[in-house]
């Protein structure tokens, strides 16, 4: 299933086929009490009929969006605010550490072309970075051992 592009309860109802939100609802219930640790993150059956309704504050918890998925059958990045809980999870400085949240902070700034490529190390020549970026570059002498 491709990756929906709508807010969670738009996407609940494209996902959810021809089950009932109270089905789910159900089946999430019996899936974090088995867990026994779902209330405190955010996904009660109340929680969840809020959030499917579009009467929730706030974007569902990672968790929540976690069990749904499970209870439904596909990924969790499935859900648009589930992407947007990741994204910001990797440039959390308190989740994964100061230099991984700088690290990919100029990550996404590269891809987002708002940083420059980085400039070659020192000692780096421009063969040296074709080979690792793994293309093949002709070595001295190279054509010489197939000709001879």
């Amino acid at each position: 299933m491709d990756a929906s592009q709508k807010p969670f309860p738009q996407a609940i109802d494209d996902a959810r086929g021809t089950r009932t939100i109270q089905d789910i609802a159900w089946h999430l219930e019996g899936l974090v009490r088995s867990r026994r640790d779902g209330i405190r993150q955010g996904a009660s059956r109340s929680s969840f009929e809020k959030h499917a309704a579009g009467t929730a504050r706030g974007a569902p918890s990672a968790y929540l969006m976690e069990r749904v998925a499970e209870v439904l059958g596909i990924d969790p990045a499935y859900f648009a605010e589930y992407r947007l809980a990741m994204a910001r999870h990797v440039l959390d400085e308190r989740g994964v550490g100061f230099e991984a949240a700088v690290a990919n902070l100029a990550k996404v700034r590269q891809a987002l072309g708002l940083e420059p490529q980085a400039p070659p190390a020192p000692g780096e020549d421009e063969e040296t970075l074709r080979l690792a970026a793994g293309e093949e570059i002709e070595l001295p002498g190279e054509q010489d051992a197939d000709t001879g």
